[in-house]
């Protein structure tokens, strides 16, 4: 559909995301921007991604570094941050805080009429992660955080369909 996700939704997203933090995640969270495209946080080690269909199709990402997401665990789970957090909690974790992000944003779009299907997210943990946008995507965006001095970004991205 043309003009799908056409809505400015950076600003809703940085909304989102502090919104997130300020009832869920009791970590402070620092905005630092945003940039067109699709780019993991500094030093990625963790990578959370949620698929969308419906009115349009593309992907929602979260990505930090396994610290920051460690912390974000610790705090969502009421656990002291020095605590043991088993590897399967932390990856849970980060797929919880995207599925949050998610749910947020669906129903952002659906109240203009978009329709969004979200699918359960997959969980990507290795070392200097680096991603690369697919060849059909025709719009992205990426905003920028900090928690705890740790880099955290949130992508959107959404693709074009060949025809």
């Amino acid at each position: 559909m043309p003009g799908a996700l056409d809505i400015d939704l950076s600003e809703k997203l940085d909304e989102m995301v502090i919104e997130i933090f300020q009832t869920m995640i009791p970590l402070p969270l620092e905005k630092k921007g945003g940039k067109n495209g699709v780019h993991p946080a500094e030093g990625t080690e963790m990578l959370a991604i949620l698929g969308f269909t419906g009115t349009a199709t593309g992907s929602i990402s979260v990505s930090t570094t396994r610290e920051c997401a460690k912390k974000i665990t610790a705090a969502l789970l009421m656990m002291d941050p020095d605590e043991e957090i088993p590897e399967e909690d932390v990856a849970d974790a980060l797929g919880e805080l995207s599925n949050m992000v998610g749910g947020n944003l669906k129903n952002a779009v659906v109240e203009g009429g978009i329709k969004m299907n979200l699918a359960a997210p997959a969980i990507v943990d290795g070392q200097q992660i680096h991603t690369s946008p697919g060849s059909k995507i025709i719009r992205g965006f990426t905003r920028d955080f900090q928690v705890e001095g740790k880099p955290l970004s949130v992508s959107f991205s959404v693709e074009g369909h060949r025809g």
